[in-house]
């Protein structure tokens, strides 16, 4: 669906060293490819399509090619539901926000995973080991969840607490600043749920 040229990199990326067409050309791509994936009746106008991808860009800007594939892919599966024969912006918002939570569930539990990997290797002691488990096994309760039902974004309440902080501090700029450093929304999630592990690792 997406090319495979640029996988890696995030829209922000390819905006700056390929410029913003070749963002538009992506995702305009994407679009038009899911329409004929579904047949619809009516499919959205060329205004519609650009509206959308305008707003894709804007509030997914960390993601890569790979990313849209992934979450288009379980779209074409039914994964977030059946679209009725209607397909527009707002639909496709919800999968990216629907497959944007997936996304940071495994980043955190690949992140906790490494850290508990390390914490062996550091600490041989089989209370510590112990506690280390425990303290582990209570985070990824935390933040585990039933996967999204059709039409319907769940945020965590610590998910919304970064989107929340991340707002205020970036105002009316694209990035933040945290820490005496200029971030976007991807990296300053990943440093939050970083010290929020960390913090419950101290409790």
């Amino acid at each position: 669906m997406i090319p495979a040229t640029s996988n890696c990199k995030s829209l922000a990326y390819i905006k700056k060293y390929e410029g913003i067409e070749s963002v538009k050309r992506l995702l305009t791509n994407a679009i038009d490819q899911l329409q004929t994936y579904f047949s619809l009746e009516r499919i959205m106008t060329p205004y519609q399509i650009e509206m959308s991808v305008e707003i894709i860009e804007e509030n997914f800007y960390y993601f890569s090619p790979e990313d849209f594939r992934k979450c288009f892919r379980g779209a074409m599966s039914g994964k977030y539901g059946k679209i009725y024969n209607r397909l527009d912006g707002a639909v496709i918002m919800e999968w990216l926000r629907a497959y944007d939570i997936e996304r940071t569930e495994i980043i955190v539990q690949e992140q906790m995973q490494k850290q508990k990997d390390e914490a062996k290797e550091i600490m041989s002691t089989e209370s510590f080991n112990t506690a280390m488990q425990k303290i582990m096994d209570d985070l990824s309760a935390k933040y585990s969840r039933k996967e999204p039902e059709a039409w319907e974004s769940k945020l965590t309440p610590f998910e919304k607490q970064v989107i929340s902080e991340f707002d205020k501090l970036r105002g009316l700029n694209r990035f933040a600043v945290y820490n005496e450093k200029e971030m976007d929304f991807d990296t300053y999630r990943m440093i939050r749920y970083a010290e929020e592990i960390k913090n419950q690792g101290e409790l």
